[in-house]
C-alpha cells in the first residue's frame, strides 16, 4: 500500500516471454469439459482474501487450469468464522 507502481523497459520482454509460457503451457485448459473430472480448489483469510482455482484432469492425469480467480477481504468479512470466509470463496 502507498507505493507507486513503476514499470521500467526491462519489465516487458520477461512479462511477454511468461504470457507466451502459459499460454502455450500444457497447465491451462483451452475450454471446460464436462466429460473430464473437475476440481475446485478455495482458500481464504480474513486479513489476505479469498481466493480460488477451477482444474480438471486430463486423459494424462495432468490438472489443467480452466479459471482462478482472487479478492480481497472486505471491511465486513473480517467478522466472519473461518467456515464463513471458505464457503464465501466457493
Amino acid at each position: 500500500k502507498n507505493c507507486k507502481f513503476l514499470w521500467l523497459e526491462d519489465h516487458t520482454e520477461p512479462f511477454e516471454q511468461v504470457k507466451k509460457t502459459l499460454l502455450s503451457s500444457r497447465l491451462i485448459a483451452l475450454y471446460f469439459n464436462p466429460e473430464l473430472s473437475t476440481l475446485l480448489l478455495t482458500d481464504a483469510s480474513r486479513f489476505n482474501g479469498i481466493g480460488f482455482a477451477l482444474v480438471q484432469g486430463d486423459n494424462d492425469n495432468c490438472l489443467k487450469l480452466i479459471q482462478c480467480g482472487s479478492r480481497s477481504s472486505a471491511s465486513t468479512e473480517f467478522r466472519y468464522s473461518t467456515v464463513e470466509l471458505e464457503c464465501l470463496a466457493v
